[in-house]
């Protein structure tokens, strides 16, 4: 027994409207019609974007894409404390070099500014919250 493919929602939708005013049309014949159009249309487009996808530049930019996922899987299947460790340096620099900018502006208590962006940054209600996590993991 073959299963009747469903009529599309939007050719019912339109059907109905223009039923409610008079006019009979076959709008699934139509719309196929101007899908089959539209489709022809991309074809080419799909194909020339392909073509730009798949050239020796872009080879180059995939390679770098993939080297990046790798680093980033290694760094997922790293120990969570190593992960931790290396999230708290990378904070500590962040709140190093913030520091330094604000000082540099003349900013009355740039460390302790910085420690306030950072913590907003890192998703920490407080900055001394923020300190608490960084003892914890520093290594």
């Amino acid at each position: 027994m073959k299963k009747r493919k469903s009529p599309d929602p939007l050719a019912i939708d339109l059907a109905r409207l223009l039923e409610k005013r008079g006019v009979h049309i076959d709008f699934e014949a139509r719309l196929e019609r101007f899908r089959a159009a539209e489709q022809a249309a991309m074809d080419p487009l799909m194909e020339d974007f392909l073509d730009e996808l798949f050239m020796e530049d872009s080879l180059g930019e995939m390679d770098a894409l993939i080297d990046d996922m790798r680093e980033r899987l290694e760094y997922l299947t790293q120990d969570p404390r190593e992960q931790r460790k290396r999230r708290a340096a990378t904070i500590n620099r962040e709140i190093d070099a913030r520091a330094a900018e604000l000082k540099q502006c003349g900013v009355s208590n740039p460390i302790t500014r910085a420690k306030e962006e950072a913590a907003e940054r890192w998703g920490h209600d407080k900055v001394e919250a923020l300190d608490r996590w960084l003892r914890r993991n520093r290594g």
